[in-house]
């Protein structure tokens, strides 16, 4: 790692300034790899929101190739590759045109903000069968380094719902804007449940830095890993902020236990019983909101059905994978790539 000091952002280059602050994040990725049951299929690195690329380029380089089977590159800056007409923000000659990498590159043009394109990583990445078994699926390890935003949320959401996903490590970058305060947001990850006005106040949270931890700890707080799972929040100073901004320090990493996920449809009457993925993870608002409309929605859609009084039971004993990136026996939970999102109408405290 290169320790920057005061005023050397400017004299340092940019790859090297990339690698200086992926370094936590490549530490860890390699430790999982080498982790992995022998018997595994090669996994696969999913970088969101991965700009020009540089974590990935830095893997394929550093990651054995019998281990590891491609990187795929997700950023809505991108083109859509074979679509000639398509343009982006993003150049992938760097990618294509510079010769082959050690681990082979894809790009993919992706807004990770919808439900529908969290749906469609999930469908054609994380459900795509492992090569030799087309019943299953290869681990996948997803790395989301400096997302802005609510995209962290979608990224440990990714985690949450998608046991093909055995580690997660995720750098945020920033916390939401203080109209998500103004409009009362609510946000849910997991079973957690969190108000803008928890790290966006003022009068609670005086500091950027401060809220940049507490929006750090939320995230933390709604990650799920499975009951022998792990999930750690760690801080690397190699970040040096200006102008009054806070030090972006915070890495969080989640693992679990990998085993090969059966993926079959079972259907009943006609309908596919799988849970739904990809729901909103901003889930009410007081006004000017999408999640707001869809409170509304939600609403009218109990009030249009007969009361019961029937008791359901409660959640039934998970089937959450154990322990730490080992392997176990098949398993046929099902994954979702519908495209429903899920729906809350409590409501928030005021």
């Amino acid at each position: 790692m290169v320790k920057i000091y005061k005023g050397a952002a400017h004299q340092v280059p940019c790859v090297l300034k990339e690698f200086n602050e992926s370094a936590p994040v490549l530490c860890r990725i390699r430790s999982w790899v080498a982790a992995l049951p022998v018997e595994s299929p090669a996994c696969y690195i999913l970088d969101l929101g991965s700009g020009f690329g540089f974590l990935s380029m830095f893997l394929a380089e550093m990651l054995p190739s019998e281990r590891v089977a491609r990187c795929v590159l997700v950023d809505a800056g991108f083109p859509n590759r074979g679509v000639e007409a398509s343009s982006g923000q993003i150049s992938t000659e760097h990618i294509y045109g510079c010769g082959e990498w050690p681990i082979t590159l894809h790009t993919l043009k992706v807004d990770l903000k919808k439900s529908r394109a969290l749906n469609h990583v999930a469908e054609r990445i994380l459900r795509a069968p492992a090569p030799g078994n087309p019943a299953a699926s290869a681990p996948a390890l997803v790395c989301a380094v400096h997302l802005c935003n609510t995209l962290s949320l979608r990224a440990a959401q990714l985690f949450n719902e998608h046991l093909e996903v055995a580690g997660l490590a995720l750098a945020p970058c920033c916390f939401p804007t203080q109209r998500h305060l103004a409009q009362g947001v609510v946000y849910q990850l997991g079973k957690h449940r969190f108000a803008a006005k928890t790290f966006l106040c003022a009068k609670v949270v005086p500091s950027s830095q401060e809220r940049f931890a507490r929006w750090n700890e939320h995230i933390l707080e709604g990650i799920e890993p499975g009951q022998h799972g792990a999930k750690v929040l760690e801080h690397h100073s190699l970040h040096r902020p200006q102008g009054g901004m806070y030090a972006q320090d915070t890495y969080i990493f989640a693992e679990r236990q990998w085993r090969p996920v059966l993926h079959r449809s079972i259907e009943s009457e006609g309908e596919c019983l799988r849970p739904a993925t990809g729901g909103a993870v901003v889930v009410d608002a007081d006004y000017g909101h999408a999640a707001a409309q869809n409170k509304h929605r939600q609403t009218r859609h109990l009030e249009s059905q007969p009361h019961s009084t029937e008791s359901h039971p409660e959640g039934e004993p998970s089937s959450e994978p154990r322990g730490p990136l080992q392997g176990q026996a098949p398993s046929t939970d099902l994954v979702s790539a519908t495209d429903t999102e899920t729906l809350f109408s409590d409501e928030c405290d005021k």
